[in-house]
């Protein structure tokens, strides 16, 4: 779930900021404050939707690692 909202955030912020998907930091013209606050969000999110992945990953690889192969559970990692 706090995947699809962070996506989601992602999707909305960028809409709203059309120039946050430029790098605000080689424009020669002012850009807002709230650009860059913006700008901060995206990559916030992007940076806790990475975690989010590795931390799934390390919880299927401690799954697999107490289970054989043939006493793993079925399931995906996402």
């Amino acid at each position: 779930m706090l995947t699809s909202v962070l996506e989601t955030t992602l999707v909305a912020l960028c809409a709203a900021h059309p120039l946050i998907e430029l790098d605000l930091k080689t424009r020669t013209d002012p850009v807002l404050p709230i650009d860059h606050l913006a700008d901060r969000a995206v990559e916030q999110a992007i940076q806790l939707l990475d975690a989010l992945d590795r931390y799934r990953l390390a919880q299927y690889d401690l799954e697999h690692a107490r289970h054989p192969r043939s006493q793993a559970p079925k399931e995906d990692v996402f």
